[in-house]
């Protein structure tokens, strides 16, 4: 934080009310370290801790703890003694003087913690030193910080002021480890965690810290609330951040931040957010927001968003958006909106919206509107507006904007395409028809879609001179004109059966091509039409057998041609009939 402060001949104190009311904290320190009666002539604009470091020339600190600016001695201390200096106190609660267990004394120089028994009671032992800052802290309570001279008094009480009534549940702040993973709760001793929720403002660095497992290593209780720009733990550790790399055995749990490389051969849990690379052998859990890679041999979980890139063996998970590369080998799911890729072997999951492309191997989920692509083996679904491409056996959008290619495509409203074998639109074009041609003389036909383009089942027999019957299958396009006309274009292929129904059936090609155009009159539900049409019609009907070409349905083609055991013929034929709108 940057102040600006300016004395002529004034005491020292009055540059610590003058950084006081800039930053609303308050200075605390010890008298015998500090003389706030000396006059000075002192200008400057920087930081606390700069102005701080200028006006004592080094010899002395700032460190900002909760909202406390503490001055403590920047040299070690010199002043040995042969016996240790046992320092005790209490810890009692101002509203109604009962002990407080569980508050955290932290010893700001040392950065040594301790927590208050059942009783209140708390002690340390120090080696060497006079003068000490203490910061105390518990949940619910106003902290706090003192300086003593450890000659003159050995021994404390201390009273805090709760935030809210004794009477009101204890709550848990949002940060606590349980909240953010179950697992990293039992990995860690209680009195860690709650060494980090008393003394979460405090925020201390270090260059470095070994760890064996939580709390033993270098950094003891108060590890939690330290960061390190290098961290290594033997099996497992618990650390407030890291600014660099760490290295665990087994796993890492970081109550803050980590920027940098988090490697651990289990799992990796950090509170706060990432920006880096995480890997774990397991697992990878983060509280919130990241930023880089995370590759977990099983799963990646982030309650945040992420921009970046997420490779799990089983699963990936983001409790927001994200923008970047999802790769699970089983799910990707996100309960927000993506704009960016995700991959999986089975399925992906986006409960927002999807501006890039969902590839999966069985099935794809949007729950709101898709810019993008949805590819699968089997099913993709948009819950809402579908603007993109789906390719899949089956797709369904509420409302289809873009393209669907699959076996069956379901809208409920289109003013997209959609290609398949079936394809039906529940507020679109669905008519059942009964009409004729010059060779099949009674036909049914049934089409589903929209106006601009639909596909259409047929079926049809001639039922003498000879009796044959076909199957077909086509597309169409209806263009609206007035509310009583339109006109239908439709391209069919018809398989044609021309021997008689008792007859021992050989495989021959025998299709029958038309484009029908026709005029349809339409009245309420019922729709009447008629139109010419052109015939290409592919026959090798009777060529191996008898070396000519056996098919009688051409009605005076206008042109004829064989080759290779397959003849082409080409007439105009007309169809008639009556359409019933759905």
């Amino acid at each position: 934080m940057s102040v600006s402060v300016t004395l002529n001949n004034q005491p020292l104190k009055e540059i610590f009310h003058q950084i006081e009311i800039q930053t609303n904290y308050q200075f605390s320190y010890n008298s015998t370290l500090v003389n706030s009666d000396s006059l000075i002539t002192y200008s400057s604009s920087n930081s606390v801790k700069k102005i701080i470091a200028d006006l004592f020339d080094k010899r002395i600190k700032a460190k900002i703890i909760g909202n406390h600016i503490v001055l403590v001695s920047n040299k070690k201390d010199q002043n040995n003694y042969e016996n240790a200096i046992r320092f005790t106190g209490v810890i009692l609660n101002a509203e109604n003087q009962k002990p407080l267990k569980n508050a955290s004394i932290y010893e700001i120089s040392s950065r040594k913690s301790v927590t208050s028994d059942s009783l209140g009671r708390f002690t340390f032992i120090f080696d060497k030193g006079t003068s000490k800052n203490f910061a105390i802290a518990k949940i619910n309570f106003n902290d706090t910080v003192i300086s003593v001279d450890l000659q003159k008094k050995k021994r404390v009480q201390i009273v805090l002021q709760p935030i809210i009534s004794s009477l009101t549940v204890e709550s848990k702040t949002t940060t606590s480890i349980n909240e953010t993973s179950a697992v990293a709760e039992i990995l860690t001793p209680k009195m860690s965690q709650i060494t980090f929720e008393n003394l979460e403002k405090i925020q201390e660095k270090r260059i470095g810290q070994v760890s064996i497992i939580p709390t033993i290593g270098t950094n003891m209780e108060a590890s939690g609330i330290i960061d390190n720009n290098l961290s290594l733990n033997v099996f497992g550790g618990y650390n407030g951040g890291v600014n660099g790399l760490e290295i665990g055995g087994l796993f890492n749990i970081l109550t803050r931040n980590m920027h940098g490389v988090q490697i651990g051969g289990l799992s990796n849990f950090v509170q706060g957010y990432s920006k880096g690379v995480q890997i774990g052998g397991i697992n990878n859990f983060l509280a919130k927001e990241m930023i880089g890679v995370q590759v977990g041999g099983i799963s990646n979980i982030v309650i945040g968003k992420v921009i970046g890139v997420q490779i799990g063996g089983i699963q990936n998970h983001i409790a927001k958006s994200m923008r970047g590369l999802q790769i699970g080998g089983i799910l990707n799911w996100a309960q927000d909106s993506i704009n960016g890729m995700q991959i999986a072997g089975i399925s992906n999951i986006a409960h927002g919206e999807v501006g890039g492309v969902q590839l999966a191997g069985i099935h794809n989920l949007s729950t709101k509107n898709i810019s993008g692509a949805q590819i699968c083996g089997i099913s993709n679904q948009a819950i809402k507006d579908m603007s993109g491409i789906q390719i899949g056996l089956i797709n369904y959008a509420q409302n289809n904007r873009g393209f669907q290619l699959g076996l069956i495509n379901v809208a409920e409203n289109a003013s997209g395409v959609a290609l398949g074998l079936f394809n039906y639109v529940q507020n679109g074009y669905h008519p059942l028809e009964l009409f004729g041609n010059e060779v099949l003389y009674t036909n049914v036909a049934f089409k589903s879609g929209v106006d601009h383009f639909y596909t259409m089942f047929t079926g049809g027999v001639r039922p003498n001179d000879p009796q044959i019957f076909g199957l077909g299958f086509g597309i169409g396009s209806r263009v609206n004109t007035w509310k009583w006309l339109s006109f239908s274009f439709d391209l069919t292929g018809t398989f044609i059966n021309e021997k008689e129904l008792n007859t021992q059936y050989t495989w021959e090609l025998n299709l029958l091509n038309r484009l029908d155009v026709t005029m349809d009159f339409n009245i309420k539900k019922f729709t009447i039409f008629a139109g010419p049409a052109i015939n290409a019609h592919v026959s090798q009907m009777g060529y191996e057998s008898t070396g000519t070409f056996t098919t009688d349905i051409a009605r005076d083609p206008f042109y004829t041609a064989s080759d290779d055991q397959t003849q082409i013929q080409f007439w105009y034929g007309a169809k008639a009939g009556i359409r019933y709108n759905f």
